[in-house]
């Protein structure tokens, strides 16, 4: 279901040109509930001139051809609609059941055609005066100027959140965790991703040496792709203690990324101890990202650089551009 929500709001964040007002989704904090974990943004009005943005927009369109048919089905044209667009999930108890999350809602802010909406085929309902829009699986609603997407029944508790009728994670206490997440995070990047970590994770990492309560991911776009991933620790003595177990599993990482086509993007990582965070941060060329759009594609993948040891390969995990996992070699027969 997240693929189903995200997808399409991804491929219009890499699709959309011209005017737009700039959006970093901090003034949407108000419109999520005080229940959610994860919380993901797309700053299109940032990213839309990115060289990277515009060269790779249609190939990841042309990766699920359903998105561009469930942005037309409610009216929205990724080309010139769209400046912000905030996913919010939770209802989970271990990340692995993230995909999973029961709360699950989409906000997109900028100038969406409300009577494309109305031309739809879809079923229509109101709640507190706002009409909801069904349509299979979804609804979508008009909740002031943005347009809100959730799973279907789950849009009246998205309404009354926005509306100042249920908590929402801007004030409640129950949210405090995430927000001081986000306060630690760069959100002037062009995409950004905040996780609260659920308790059974923090007691497991803990366990294994790397205790944390929050993540970020943190993208820019622009002729390459810039990334860092924080993790925030309960103390710096935590953080230090992931930081020396990083560093042990730091050259397997780069292994593993030289055996999926991303040598040079291994040799510009960078661990790092910022009080009780930890970072990696690295940096994708958009030659080396147009080789793993192809290999998600199916295209062959590109010859590997001789100087470089072959590493583990990264399984696939269903994420956008992850490479596909090489065949097992056949076994040598016995004489």
């Amino acid at each position: 279901m997240l693929k189903r929500l995200l997808f399409p709001a991804l491929c219009a964040v890499m699709a959309v040109h011209g005017v737009a007002v700039a959006g970093n989704g901090s003034a949407l904090m108000k419109q999520i509930p005080d229940s959610t974990q994860i919380v993901i943004v797309f700053d299109v009005a940032e990213a839309r001139d990115s060289p990277l943005v515009i060269a790779n927009f249609q190939k990841m369109l042309d990766s699920n051809p359903d998105a561009g048919a469930k942005l037309a089905t409610f009216g929205i044209d990724p080309m010139k609609d769209i400046d912000t667009v905030m996913f919010a999930g939770g209802g989970v108890t271990e990340l692995s059941m993230m995909k999973e999350a029961s709360q699950m809602l989409l906000i997109v802010e900028g100038r969406i055609p409300k009577k494309a909406m109305d031309n739809a085929a879809v079923t229509k309902t109101k709640h507190r005066g706002v009409e909801i829009f069904t349509k299979d699986e979804t609804d979508a609603a008009f909740v002031g100027k943005n347009v809100f997407f959730t799973r279907k029944g789950q849009m009246q508790a998205a309404i009354d959140v926005a509306l100042g009728k249920a908590k929402n994670a801007a004030t409640s206490p129950k949210a405090k965790a995430l927000r001081t997440a986000i306060a630690a995070t760069d959100t002037k990047n062009d995409v950004w991703l905040v996780v609260a970590i659920p308790d059974k994770d923090k007691t497991q990492m803990a366990q294994s040496g790397l205790a944390m309560d929050s993540m970020a991911i943190t993208v820019k776009l622009a002729a390459d792709l810039a990334a860092v991933l924080r993790i925030n620790a309960p103390t710096d003595a935590d953080a230090a203690k992931g930081h020396s177990l990083l560093q042990t599993v730091m050259p397997t990482l780069k292994s593993s990324m030289g055996g999926i086509g991303l040598t040079k993007a291994a040799g510009t990582l960078t661990l790092t101890q910022d009080k009780a965070a930890v970072q990696i941060a690295g940096t994708v060329s958009e030659g080396e990202l147009a080789a793993l759009m192809a290999m998600a594609g199916g295209a062959p993948p590109p010859a590997p650089t001789p100087a470089t040891p072959p590493g583990p390969v990264i399984p696939k995990t269903g994420g956008l551009g992850a490479a596909k996992p090489a065949p097992a070699p056949a076994p040598t027969p016995k004489p």
